[in-house]
């Protein structure tokens, strides 16, 4: 019986090691992988605005009531009102569309608003003309002329003109209150991100 009360304990105990020799066979191919890593998000903006109202003049004889301003949140150019008193008299004044963001933008939208007369009946509104343009060009822009500007430096002037035309032989016989004179400017995103 103490014979076979050892081989016991000679099993168990080879048994024993057994495992301790596989388990550390086994922990011999054990490797652990790791990945670290940072990136940075830049600094990114859209930002296409008015900025540098300047020659803002009428004609002889007509006036400014309230001149047209910069708002304080430069993406309106607002309540101008002018005076005409005679056909041929006429107010403008030029301004930037200035893109200081971090992409390129392109003029996608431009509405121009229609004259519209109230006050005297027997005055049309087509004694009018409502135009924008370039500076430097006569032609009136549209939403077609696709202008681009670049992120951080593109800039373009344009130039608003309201005419009493000169050749009108229609006088109003009261004051006539001309509305419709909004313009309406879209830029969308033209491209990616451009680098400083």
């Amino acid at each position: 019986m103490e014979k076979s009360r050892n081989y016991v304990v000679f099993g168990v105990l080879a048994l024993v090691v057994s495992l301790v020799a596989v388990s550390l066979a086994y922990a011999g191919f054990t490797q652990t992988l790791n990945i670290n890593g940072t990136a940075t998000i830049k600094t990114a903006s859209w930002d296409v605005h008015f900025a540098n109202l300047t020659n803002k003049s009428v004609s002889t004889g007509a006036s400014w009531v309230t001149e047209p301003v910069i708002q304080s949140n430069t993406t309106q150019i607002g309540d101008y009102n002018v005076t005409f008193n005679t056909p041929g008299q006429s107010a403008s004044f030029e301004f930037d569309v200035v893109n200081t963001g971090s992409f390129n933008a392109k003029l996608t939208g431009l509405t121009v608003g229609t004259p519209t007369c109230s006050g005297d009946t027997n005055f049309l509104c087509n004694q009018i003309t409502y135009t924008l343009t370039k500076k430097g060009s006569s032609t009136a822009i549209t939403a077609a002329d696709n202008s681009i500007l670049d992120a951080y430096t593109g800039t373009q002037t344009y130039v608003l003109t309201l005419t009493y035309k000169a050749d009108s032989t229609v006088l109003p016989g009261s004051d006539v209150t001309i509305g419709g004179l909004g313009v309406q400017f879209t830029y969308s995103q033209d491209g990616n991100y451009v680098q400083p």
